[in-house]
């Protein structure tokens, strides 16, 4: 080799170097492992009074409320949706007179639940706006609100609501007594870091946020309103005690064909989640009316992405407190 081809070789392996020590390293990810089988229980009450936000990460219930001290929630993300507090039975009917202080009786209405399936376009409230033409318009209908009852089954009474627009993130809402007596006009502030915001209808400071910010939790333990349907096939509506998911990232599917035991990551993976809020539901659990007792179906095994990406699996595995008491859900659960 002459000295010529000597220094063009020296020069390549220089530049191949210096390129080389411009690019950063790639990071070196740890395979993930999976956890041990964890066990919790939801103090609902055996009058499931309670409402419960649980994280599956952390393994712990992040936070809890009355369930009977809200009747609104208003959506604080790209939506104009605003939902009864199914918990208590609520339902809602529409009127297009918009004249709300000459109506002060119920008398030949329609009323409607919220779909639990948290279907945006099956809300009690869906009509207070329409899209037209892509532009937002709202229809100032008065609704009647039927504030269902507390824990105790005690009813609530009606109110007259009308929303009366949204604009900035700012909802506008008034509402008072059938007679029109207790009339009010509060503004509801979307905040970014909720999922909703809640009102009470029937509170001196009516604004409320009840649940933790949407990124710190994954599950929804809470009484809610479901349609059921008799052996002829006829609807009614029944109030009934669940788990839903939180409408943030988090998805769930019954998964049919393998056991809690078998159930791998691959297998998880494999499956087509559902967003629908009410995806585990009520009926991991049936009443033995002969034996007026709950008996929950521990063979029924869910899949859950939580709201940071991980897979779960879970299944419940009781119902009853040391004492005997209904309304605490237990159940066992693995990060696959």
């Amino acid at each position: 080799m002459n000295l010529t081809t000597l220094i063009r070789a020296l020069l390549g392996i220089s530049l191949i170097l210096s390129l080389t020590s411009c690019f950063k390293e790639d990071e070196k990810i740890e395979r993930h492992q999976p956890s041990g089988v964890a066990i919790n229980t939801i103090a609902m009450g055996q009058y499931y009074t309670k409402q419960a936000y649980f994280d599956l990460g952390t393994n712990q219930m992040v936070k809890t409320n009355e369930k009977d001290i809200w009747d609104l929630a208003f959506d604080c993300s790209d939506g104009l949706e605003v939902r009864l507090n199914a918990s208590k039975f609520m339902k809602a009917s529409s009127h297009n007179d918009t004249a709300f202080f000459s109506i002060t009786d119920t008398l030949g209405l329609q009323w409607h639940y919220d779909a639990s399936s948290g279907n945006p376009d099956s809300l009690a409230l869906t009509p207070w706006y329409q899209i037209q033409n892509s532009d937002t318009v709202f229809t100032s209908y008065t609704f009647f609100i039927d504030r269902g009852m507390d824990a105790l089954g005690n009813k609530l009474g009606v109110k007259k609501v009308k929303l009366l627009g949204y604009k900035n993130g700012v909802f506008k809402v008034q509402f008072s007594n059938l007679n029109n007596s207790k009339f009010q006009i509060v503004e509801v502030t979307k905040l970014s870091e909720y999922n909703f915001v809640q009102i009470d209808l029937d509170g001196e400071m009516p604004t409320m946020t009840l649940e933790p910010p949407k990124e710190d939790w994954d599950l929804f333990f809470t009484q809610y309103t479901d349609i059921l349907f008799t052996s002829e096939g006829d609807a009614f509506p029944y109030l009934v005690t669940g788990v839903l998911l939180n409408p943030y990232k988090v998805k769930a599917i019954r998964a049919t064909d393998n056991s809690f035991e078998s159930l791998s990551l691959e297998d998880a993976m494999s499956l087509n989640l559902s967003s629908a809020v009410n995806t585990i539901g009520y009926d991991w659990k049936y009443y033995n009316f002969n034996d007026a007792i709950y008996t929950v179906n521990t063979q029924q095994t869910y899949v859950i992405q939580d709201v940071e990406g991980f897979y779960y699996k879970l299944r419940f595995i009781g119902f009853y407190n040391q004492q005997g008491e209904k309304g605490y859900p237990q159940f066992e659960f693995q990060r696959l």
